[in-house]
């Protein structure tokens, strides 16, 4: 339920008109199986505490599934961070329509 509300494309995959909606284990195709503990840690915020380390895990995870805290924790973690040049973040501010980073 917590994924639900914090991503669309998860709300429609269990509660839409999607096969995934009646069964009591859902794989998602191309997501290692330590994902769902990166985005329960996410959520508690253990993976923010490390951002150098999990940005782009972080924007995949935020534009794969339509989750705004992820992105939104990369956006302002890349407008302080000096471990990028202003190169890499333009480029990553633009796949990944970071806002306050542009």
């Amino acid at each position: 339920q917590i994924l639900a509300v914090h991503s669309p494309v998860l709300n429609a995959m269990f509660y839409g008109n999607f096969n995934e909606k009646n069964k009591k284990e859902i794989e998602l195709k191309g997501v290692d199986r330590g994902v769902h503990k990166k985005i329960k840690d996410l959520f508690i915020k253990k993976l923010a505490q490390r951002a150098n380390d999990n940005v782009r895990f972080l924007l995949n995870l935020g534009d794969r599934f339509e989750i705004k805290i992820p992105l939104d924790l990369c956006d302002d973690y890349l407008m302080s961070s000096t471990s990028l040049t202003p190169s890499p973040k333009l480029l990553l501010s633009e796949q990944y329509r970071l806002v306050k980073l542009q």
